[in-house]
């Protein structure tokens, strides 16, 4: 099939933002979705992540379905529907990587200041246990802070005269994690893309579907509903870090469903008629 035009643009956008961060790497932070409640979040990046990736295999995923199965939507629809609807989705997806971002955040960041503002080992004990999962995820993996706080709390009861070193090691430390959890990114054309899979198999729910580099096909309406499940399910246990935003690919693919939904309804709407 031929590249249609909007994702012609789309495509060569992605590819020269790539050159250019790989030019230019300090350009991926300032561009990449930051935490609204941290310094370096900037309105703009709702939209800017999507063109940003994390590597070559990143970009070559996104961009390889953008082409299979964009253009057949660009197609289907015109390149004034397909172009609005990949921004809400890359819009969507953002929106619910942040609500989720938040859900995380809030208990960890109310544990973290019930700590800071009565330091004793029950308190660290607590903080320790609740958190284990949330410090390794917003760390990248990082087991060695969380051991930290747990060798902390048994040696804390051995030698309670070290209250004081304590308290400072404690004081330094909090803040540096919560800093790692608010300045975590999000990059990539994946929820949108997500979104443009969704449409594929709502728009053509029967033609049959593969996974690159596999023989086995599906009917498309079943690969979606897959890749949905298997999200969620990842998105679920994503407390280990696998350092993969999969609540913003649901997010990508619920924006659409809700925007397609509309567009059934109203289906007259001379704004989006190509």
């Amino acid at each position: 099939m031929r590249i249609t035009p909007c994702v012609k643009y789309l495509l060569i956008a992605n590819i020269i933002i790539a050159l250019i961060v790989a030019i230019f790497p300090a350009v991926s932070d300032v561009l990449a979705l930051h935490y609204i409640g941290g310094s370096s979040f900037r309105p703009y990046q709702f939209f800017t992540y999507m063109f940003v990736h994390a590597g070559l295999m990143h970009i070559f995923f996104n961009m390889f379905a953008l082409v299979q199965l964009g253009s057949l939507i660009e197609t289907y629809w015109g390149s004034k529907r397909f172009s609005f609807y990949y921004l809400v989705c890359g819009l969507g997806a953002a929106i619910v990587h942040m609500l989720v971002c938040y859900y995380q955040l809030s208990p960890f960041q109310q544990s973290a200041q019930a700590l800071m503002d009565n330091t004793t080992v029950e308190q660290l004990k607590i903080f320790a246990m609740q958190n284990s999962d949330l410090i390794s995820n917003f760390t990248a993996g990082n087991r060695s802070l969380m051991l930290f706080f747990e060798d902390m709390v048994v040696e804390w009861k051995e030698n309670p005269q070290l209250t004081d070193q304590f308290v400072t090691i404690l004081h330094q430390q909090i803040p540096q994690i919560e800093h790692l959890a608010l300045d975590r990114q999000v990059v990539g054309a994946s929820g949108a893309v997500f979104g443009i899979l969704l449409a594929f198999g709502m728009m053509f729910p029967d033609m049959k579907m593969g996974i690159i580099f596999l023989p086995f096909q599906f009917p498309a309406k079943y690969f979606v509903a897959f890749y949905a499940v298997a999200e969620l399910f990842f998105g679920v246990n994503d407390f280990k870090g696998d350092n993969v935003a999969h609540y913003a690919h649901l997010g990508g693919m619920l924006f659409g469903l809700i925007l397609i939904l509309i567009w059934r309804k109203h289906p007259n709407n001379k704004f989006f008629n190509s």
